[in-house]
């Protein structure tokens, strides 16, 4: 693995009428260099090859779900959360126009644990902040990577002895 491969991956799950902001939305994060591809739900999402959909998602690091009025009715939210908590993804709401407390309330109680926010640039902001962390990890692990292969020992004791030693 390279150090310039890009582990995070954002999917941003959108319903038909948010069709618009997602673009703007997709085209501000690659601005960001944060890789994002857009999830439309349509009505026929359950019809959907079941192993396609799961071998994308499980491709996925981070959520953003678009919130609206509908989400309250939709099937697929209990799909797209069940996703992102069995493999420990953060899950972002986020809903221009809403207030936190409306998106909340438009949104099925167990999904009120998840982080909201109402303002895209802060959005974007945290998740830089997430895509920096995981560049830091890949170097760590090249790193780390790099010294075994060079017959270097990374343990608690192979340390101390470095330090004894000099």
């Amino acid at each position: 693995m390279s150090i310039t491969e890009v582990q995070m991956k954002v999917a941003v799950v959108f319903c038909k009428q948010e069709s618009d902001f997602v673009k703007e939305l997709l085209g501000k994060m690659a601005e960001k260099k944060v890789p994002a591809v857009g999830y439309h739900i349509g009505k026929n999402w359950e019809q959907l090859d079941g192993e396609e959909l799961t071998y994308h998602l499980q491709q996925i690091s981070h959520f953003v779900i678009l919130a609206n009025h509908d989400l309250q009715k939709t099937r697929w939210l209990a799909y797209v959360i069940g996703c992102a908590v069995g493999k420990s993804a953060p899950v972002y709401l986020h809903a221009e126009g809403l207030t936190a407390q409306e998106i909340r309330a438009n949104v099925p109680k167990y999904v009120t644990n998840h982080t909201v926010f109402t303002d895209f640039p802060e959005m974007l902001e945290e998740l830089e902040q997430e895509l920096n962390i995981d560049t830091l990890m890949q170097q760590i692990e090249f790193s780390r990577d790099e010294l075994t292969s060079m017959g270097f020992a990374l343990t608690e004791e192979a340390m101390v002895s470095a330090v004894l030693q000099g």
